[in-house]
């Protein structure tokens, strides 16, 4: 003998499990929704017009789901994903999914499939150019290295040079000989801190990684800041005595501040920086001074002023921007 429920199939069976739910007891459901949200990797034989990025596929209603044909085709030509199901819910039960909305999911769907593995391109693809910034530092490092390897030698013979020049008497000599002898000096002194600055430059790139962090390291110590004027002129005497042009330093720093406790390298990269740029944009027979004065108690003002090209406001206002320069014909002139 059967009893009246003997005819009831699985999926009916299911659908009486699921509203027997308490949350769908409680909030009086009675139509349910799910769509899957697929993306599928196409297959590498697939269409142009079968690459698309994701695919979706429409449940039945009254809580029961299956895949429909256009998404089983798309299946069959690709890998799918399920990035997650849309669950709808409604308490009615007459028309609630029609065609139209039902057509509406499926966009709505498609689109959070698309969106989801565009998150997941921009995920890899800002991996990978994390990926790059690495290799690029250490190769950026390794050539480093190898700039610094011939410095070592630079400094040597330079150091060899000076201590025969020194050894040298100038009794014998002519007094023209004796010139000659103190520009070769001057020559290899200003070799030697040539040298020395590339050899901070190399060691700033090595510690890229510091400056990206905020990590750089000052080394404190106590120096003369007009002695380094000094030497950051002769490192340019060269060009600037080929075009004469007139160099000077304009000390007018307090008996307090002609001994001052900072990192004197830096303090040098930086006038460095300023003079290369004076000289470059300085024309022949023109003037450079370096001014130096205290402001307040404690504290020091370096100026570099030129007699060059200048700038205008609009110039000024690309002042700071890195590797920028006034105008195109700045560049094309200059360098």
């Amino acid at each position: 003998a059967s009893t009246p429920n003997s005819n009831i199939n699985k999926e009916d069976a299911l659908e009486i499990e699921v509203f027997k739910d308490p949350y769908i007891v409680h909030n009086q459901v009675k139509s349910i929704l799910c769509m899957p949200i697929l993306t599928t990797t196409p297959n590498s034989s697939a269409s142009t017009s079968n690459s698309s990025t994701s695919s979706s596929s429409l449940s039945s209603s009254s809580s029961a789901s299956s895949l429909n044909s256009s998404s089983k085709q798309k299946l069959a030509i690709g890998v799918p994903t399920l990035k997650g199901i849309l669950y709808i819910e409604n308490a009615t039960t007459i028309s609630t999914f029609s065609r139209a909305r039902v057509e509406l999911l499926k966009v709505l769907t498609h689109q959070i499939a698309i969106s989801l593995e565009n998150v997941m391109l921009t995920k890899l693809k800002l991996e990978e150019a994390e990926r790059n910034k690495t290799n690029q530092e250490q190769f950026i490092d390794m050539i480093c290295h190898e700039i610094r390897n011939p410095l070592n030698g630079i400094y040597g013979n330079v150091e060899m040079i000076q201590e025969i020049l020194n050894s040298i008497p100038p009794q014998p000599f002519p007094s023209q000989h004796i010139e000659s002898l103190n520009a070769i000096k001057e020559c290899a002194a200003t070799i030697l801190e040539c040298a020395k600055h590339q050899k901070v430059i190399a060691d700033d790139v090595l510690n890229l990684s510091k400056l990206d962090a905020n990590r750089i390291e000052l080394l404190p110590t106590w120096f003369r800041p007009h002695f380094i004027c000094e030497s950051v002129l002769r490192m340019f005497s060269v060009v600037t005595n080929k075009n004469k042009i007139n160099v000077c330093i304009v000390n007018s720093l307090p008996e307090r501040l002609n001994i001052i406790f900072g990192d004197g390298e830096r303090f040098k990269q930086v006038l460095i920086n300023l003079m290369s740029n004076a000289v470059k944009f300085t024309e022949v027979g023109g003037r450079i001074e370096m001014r130096l004065e205290g402001k307040g108690k404690e504290k020091m003002r370096v100026e570099v002023k030129d007699s060059g090209i200048g700038m205008d406001e609009e110039e000024k206002g690309r002042l700071f921007r890195r590797f920028g320069q006034g105008n195109r014909r700045t560049s094309e002139r200059y360098g």
